[in-house]
């Protein structure tokens, strides 16, 4: 066993024996076979009596305790804890000696502290700050609880860098912003080794660090100038780098410079794996509701609703009989249908390698375009969600999201395809018009079967998820823009990206099981075009369902629970047409 662990055993036994589960005989000596029991691990007063020997003979008992995980720590933590609390009920032992939260926090942590020799290997800090990380942490999960929600999110933004107040020096034109991401992108790659650019003639350039640097610089600094052209401040108000501006000396401060830069070098490593971009997000008012009825008279709800319905769809409501709360009624099919709907459409992009292989050529060869101009072995696909309801425009376009990257992916088919928000953010730097604004998106991606379980133990009005989850991906996106909701859907495609790298997936896997998941949706959706709109045919839909999604296993082989959702949708589309028209053995089989 590597000494390291040797030692870090023995701290974490000696916290367990001496602090927690400690007894003593009547000579004042520790009891071995006391501490034994209580920590309900048979054969481990010879662990304790090296731990308190006065010969320091932890040495040779090391390899004996080498076996030593995370749930074996768990189950003595769990007889200690019994123990104690029942020594406590008969008053055998005071209430200072019953385990806190803190006491077992600190046990647990204790498995994986690090050497400051292995935290120099590994290139992690040390020092003081990182006893007060572990304080705080401590201090969050045991003084405020986890349920003292605003104490923790207060803590977490500022540990995500989402404070932009004014500290250290004042950046005051251009030369002086540059310099700055110069240095942030250089601090945020420093974990790099050395290493010379190369290029070999038939194949992909790979550049050095500084190649990486100048790059990543490059790109952040460009960042800068777009939101100095979003804001109005364009050449005609910058004449040069050096001159002083009031745009950049309120707005553009060091701490919201340096985290946008973070940013853009964390964004374009996660895109290097997962490119998957977002092109933009439009809104329409969608018919047809409300309808509009300028004929209708007062309602019988004490006037409570204005004039929209017609009256039939009141009636309709009126039977319901909705209890009334200060006189007004509960949410029903009315309010349904007096709320006018929203069509939002999010349009993506992907870069894919030129040898990806297509399910649905004819869908294909309209998506693709040329090369991308960064690089010529890839090519852009690019694509277009919708979500249509009354619902906010927010919500909305979180819908596509998880749709477009979470949905009816064979790699990803154990997380459920919603991606579960902890918390969507903003920060305005400045508080006003022409202030940039700062989105931040933590989501974590749910196991099915986790779900499953914890829908069939759902209790009341509460949700019991959090009682089973275990080993759920968490990811974390930022972006910064001046569009509210632009910002926001920025950094939870983001946030997204990130927890599907930290499942473990292979990016390569997982973008072609994209793309042709996406091309086979996109077919079903044209099959309906030609159902509703020219030929106006079913025959046809039914043949391009046939031909784009159903071909491999059409005739061949009944559905199972494993075939993809499109598989079923196809079916049943099929089936729905079918039906429609009549045709009902044809629909069944």
């Amino acid at each position: 066993m590597p000494d390291s662990d040797s030692w870090r055993i023995y701290h974490l036994y000696y916290y367990l024996c001496g602090s927690l589960a400690m007894t003593r005989r009547v000579d004042h000596q520790p009891n071995a076979q006391g501490i034994e029991k209580r920590l309900g691990k048979s054969g481990f007063r010879k662990v304790v009596k090296a731990l308190f020997s006065q010969d320091r003979v932890w040495e040779g008992t090391s390899d004996r305790a080498s076996t030593v995980t995370t749930g074996t720590v768990v189950n003595m933590l769990s007889e200690l804890r019994n123990s104690l609390n029942i020594d406590y009920q008969n008053h055998q032992e005071p209430y200072s000696k019953v385990l806190t939260t803190e006491d077992i926090l600190i046990a647990l942590h204790k498995l994986i502290e690090l050497t400051p020799e292995e935290r120099q290997r590994l290139g992690l800090p040390i020092g003081d700050g990182l006893t007060l990380l572990q304080q705080m942490l401590l201090t969050l999960q045991t003084a405020g609880g986890v349920e003292n929600y605003e104490l923790i999110f207060r803590a977490y933004k500022e540990a995500v860098g989402l404070n932009f107040s004014n500290t250290g020096f004042v950046a005051h034109n251009l030369d002086e912003v540059d310099a700055l991401i110069t240095e942030t992108v250089e601090s945020a790659l420093s974990y790099l080794p050395e290493r010379q650019y190369r290029y070999t003639t038939g194949v992909p350039k790979s550049l050095g660090k500084d190649d990486t640097c100048r790059e990543l610089t490059f790109k952040a600094q460009r960042e800068i100038r777009r939101l100095l052209a979003r804001s109005g401040n364009t050449q005609a108000f910058l004449p040069d780098n050096a001159t002083e501006h009031p745009y950049i000396r309120h707005y553009l401060q060091p701490a919201f410079v340096t985290k946008l830069a973070e940013t853009v070098v964390n964004n374009e490593r996660l895109t290097d794996q997962f490119p998957v971009y977002l092109k933009r997000v439009t809104m329409e008012a969608c018919g047809p509701l409300p309808f509009a009825d300028r004929n209708l008279g007062a309602l019988e709800f004490d006037n409570a609703y204005p004039l929209l319905l017609n009256s039939d769809l009141q009636r309709l409501d009126k039977k319901t009989n909705f209890e009334l709360v200060n006189g007004l009624p509960g949410p029903s099919d009315y309010e349904l249908a007096s709320q006018e709907a929203t069509k939002i459409v999010v349009e993506f992009y992907i870069k894919i390698p030129t040898t990806y292989e297509c399910t649905v050529r004819e869908i294909f060869d309209k998506l693709v375009s040329n090369d991308t101009y960064a690089n010529k072995q890839y090519q852009r696909v690019d694509f277009a969600l919708s979500s249509t309801g009354i619902g906010g425009t927010l919500s909305h376009a979180i819908k596509v999201i998880n749709i477009a990257l979470l949905e009816d992916i064979p790699c990803l088919k154990a997380f459920f395809p919603i991606a579960h928000d902890v918390t969507s953010t903003q920060s305005i730097i400045r508080d006003n018009v022409s202030s940039p604004v700062w989105a931040h998106s933590l989501v974590k991606l749910c196991h099915k079967d986790t779900v499953g379980r914890a829908l069939q133990n759902f209790q009341g009005s509460s949700s019991s998820y959090d009682r089973f989850a275990f080993g759920d991906p968490i990811g974390h996106g930022d972006y910064c823009g001046f569009d509210f909701l632009l910002s926001q859907v920025q950094a939870s495609l983001q946030s997204r990206l990130q927890a599907i790298r930290n499942t473990g997936i292979s990016p390569q896997i997982y973008i072609n099981q994209l793309c042709q998941r996406t091309e086979q949706m996109l077919a079903l959706k044209e099959a309906w075009s030609y159902l509703k709109g020219y030929p106006f045919s079913s025959m046809a839909m039914i043949g391009t369902i046939h031909r784009s999604i159903i071909k491999s296993i059409f005739g061949k082989r009944k559905l199972s629970k494993n075939d993809p959702n499109i598989y079923f949708d196809a079916y049943l589309a099929i089936a729905e047409i079918l039906l429609d028209e009549g045709a009902y053995k044809a629909s069944y089989k």
